[in-house]
């Protein structure tokens, strides 16, 4: 229990398939591959927001398009998390709107 209650998710599944047959360890086995993967995709939301916001915050003559691709498909590649979708609609627009005043 403690690496669940620590975040460690990989970890604490290993341990409860360790005792698959113990209480309710398939449930928490269940709740751990979610909470892994919620983990995983909140770590590429939030690279992907860095990356996207840096290009806007440092375009001051140029724009690094190559970022800002990265940024977008990362969000991309978790479109059906948090707001992803609502951002990449807002950055694109956003881009449009920056390349016009450059």
């Amino acid at each position: 229990m403690n690496y669940f209650n620590s975040g460690s998710y990989d970890l604490a599944h290993q341990e409860f398939s360790r005792i698959i047959q113990y209480k309710d360890s398939e449930l928490f086995i269940e709740r751990c591959k979610q909470l892994s993967e919620e983990k995983r995709k909140e770590g590429i939301y939030n690279t992907a927001i860095s990356k996207i916001e840096f290009v806007f915050s440092n375009a001051k003559e140029t724009i690094d398009e190559s970022s800002f691709k990265t940024g977008i498909n990362l969000l991309k590649d978790i479109i059906d998390f948090k707001d992803s979708q609502e951002r990449i609609s807002k950055y694109e627009k956003s881009l449009v709107d920056l390349k016009e005043k450059i």
